[in-house]
């Protein structure tokens, strides 16, 4: 078996954990015992679930290799409007088998599955038929070509040459995955063609780095890696000629997905039957909470001087130390790690393993500061990546200071990506014995997890300094005021234009950095209003639980909710409800 991968004829014994195939068996297995050939409710739902993953990862190669499985490496899909018809068809054909199949009682094991697997083909029908992204970003297709190779890069065995030939397999397809993906493009958005000429300048880079790659581990695939890249990075300046002709045209200002689609995110995505209105009130509520307490904590330090003014000195000063700056992050994720368990707050999971290092230089376009790069649910061992990016000591002086200014407060990213944050949550998620829930990536869960998680670490006192106090109520504020831009940018109730100046004025952020913000903001609707919805479902579920367990030591409360999976927090409340 390769390094991080199931292969296809152990697919159903990964991690040692009950598949949908295994359940199948068992249960033909005892219906055939007892003469009953009656399939149950849930086994069709458990059938439906896995021919419906199965199907998609043979339609869609690189998703196969995102979750662990080796058998789909050397394969490359071509995402044209073709393609993307044919999964819009198979999700909607699918969901007509699900609704068929008889829902099972609110708060079962079974129904949470049922819940999981309808909203993600409502979710698949929504942003392939009526959202339509894939038609107007032209980001994507270069992104999503990069992401296809860079795992390869990061997550196998390169002393392995299948490995190594399927990264030049990859490398082939590179031209035609973006002919697709120009073939299917129109009315693109202004933001979106500036954020894929940054990736196109990006990409470059890391084609050639992937083929230096191979050859250096396979000197025998010199010429075969050698040929693909030029043809692939041919490919990519011919994207980027594209892009500079569709710059020069009309372009979409603000690509509002309407209020409708909205709500139908917030109500399939995070398990929320709110309204605009409802949203609009919880980050004003939100707004106003944290503005207040940012207020009272920059006067306890410096009564004279604003919050604005003091966490400028910090970065400053911050900018003006000699540091290693990933020794720094390995320090503070490692201590973070074993004051956790010390303090027997969260359980961590088996197998696990965060190795802290810094970004390649070809990915630092995609990674302004850190990142995280999650294992698959079928590899093995569970290993995170958390990416630092190192400035360039060849920037321009002020340049160079801003850039490592940004890292202040690496405490709190490191509680965020690492321990107890997104590596702990989503290496838990990998361990859920149900299939369906295993695949699950509601990103209210992940989101709300990482920032109730920087409230934990407040609550447990685990930073004494002021002014990471002064950050972290800083890092809220910026969640509060996401919930008002994502709502209102995505009803059209707020322009693209004035949300970035809202950015610059309310939380001292650059044009620059407030304008990238808005370019995921409205490439991802419904994402950046979920961490602050997802702490706060995840808080209340907190006190939900100390009200059923008022015995319960913080750590079960962990325990049993990260046991759910990347789910709604809302849809585990049901089952405490359940209880009785």
């Amino acid at each position: 078996m390769r390094h991080g991968c199931a292969e296809a004829a152990g697919f159903a014994d990964v991690a040692n954990h009950a598949s949908i195939r295994q359940h199948a068996a068992v249960t033909a297995a005892q219906r055939t015992r007892y003469g009953d050939d009656r399939m149950s409710d849930n086994d069709t739902l458990l059938h439906l679930a896995d021919a419906y993953y199965r199907t998609t990862w043979q339609r869609w190669p690189s998703r196969g290799s995102r979750v662990g499985l080796c058998e789909y490496d050397a394969m490359l899909e071509v995402p044209d409007e073709d393609l993307y018809g044919e999964q819009l068809d198979f999700a909607r054909a699918t969901l007509r088998r699900l609704e068929q199949v008889p829902r099972p009682g609110p708060g079962s094991d079974a129904w949470l599955d049922y819940q999981t697997f309808e909203a993600h083909l409502k979710l698949e029908e929504l942003w392939l038929g009526s959202l339509e992204l894939w038609r107007r970003n032209p980001a994507e297709p270069l992104e999503e070509a990069v992401a296809a190779i860079f795992h390869l890069l990061m997550r196998r065995d390169l002393k392995d040459s299948d490995v190594a030939e399927a990264i030049v397999a990859r490398l082939e397809r590179v031209p035609l995955y973006l002919e697709a993906g120009r073939s299917r493009i129109g009315e693109p958005a202004r933001l979106w063609v500036e954020a894929a000429m940054t990736a196109a300048n990006g990409a470059h880079e890391l084609l050639q780095s992937a083929a230096d790659t191979v050859t250096e581990a396979h000197p025998r695939l010199q010429s075969a890696a050698a040929r693909a890249v030029e043809r692939a990075r041919d490919a990519v300046r011919g994207y980027m000629d594209w892009l500079g002709r569709l710059a020069d045209g009309p372009l979409v200002e603000n690509p509002a997905i309407g209020e409708s689609n909205l709500l139908q995110i917030v109500r399939l995505g995070h398990g929320l039957s709110w309204t605009t209105a409802d949203l609009e009130r919880f980050a004003e509520q939100q707004i106003a909470y944290w503005e207040e307490l940012l207020e009272t904590a920059a006067a306890r330090i410096d009564p004279s001087r604003s919050w604005q003014q003091q966490l400028a000195d910090a970065r400053e000063r911050f900018a003006r130390q000699q540091h290693d700056l990933v020794a720094e992050y390995r320090r503070v994720t490692a201590w973070l790690r074993g004051v956790l368990e010390e303090k027997g707050v969260v359980d961590l999971p088996p197998n696990e393993r965060c190795d802290v290092i810094e970004t390649p230089a070809f990915l630092k376009p995609f990674i302004p500061t850190a990142a995280y790069s999650a294992p698959g649910p079928f590899e093995q061992p569970q290993l995170g990546i958390f990416y630092v990016s190192v400035p360039d000591p060849a920037l321009d002086p002020d340049e160079y200071r801003v850039n490592v200014g940004q890292h202040f407060g690496l405490e709190a990213t490191c509680v965020h990506e690492a321990y107890p944050g997104h590596h702990v949550q989503l290496c838990w998620a990998n361990q859920v014995q149900s299939m369906i829930r295993r695949l699950a990536h509601h990103i209210v869960f992940i989101e709300g997890w990482t920032l109730y998680c920087e409230q934990l670490v407040q609550e447990l006192g685990l930073f004494e300094d002021p002014l990471m106090e002064l950050e972290y109520l800083h890092a809220q504020l910026w969640r509060a005021y996401r919930v008002l831009i994502d709502t209102s940018v995505q009803t059209g109730r707020m322009t693209v234009t004035d949300a970035i100046q809202l950015l610059v004025d309310r939380l001292g952020f650059s044009h620059l950095r407030a304008r990238t913000e808005l370019t995921w903001y409205t490439q991802s609707p419904g994402t950046p209003m979920s961490y602050m919805l997802g702490k706060h479902q995840t808080l209340a579920l907190r006190e939900q639980y100390r009200r059923r367990h008022p015995e319960g030591a913080l750590r079960k409360f962990h325990r049993w909710l990260l046991s759910f999976g990347s789910i709604p927090q809302r849809w585990i409340a049901e089952t405490l409800a359940q209880q009785g």
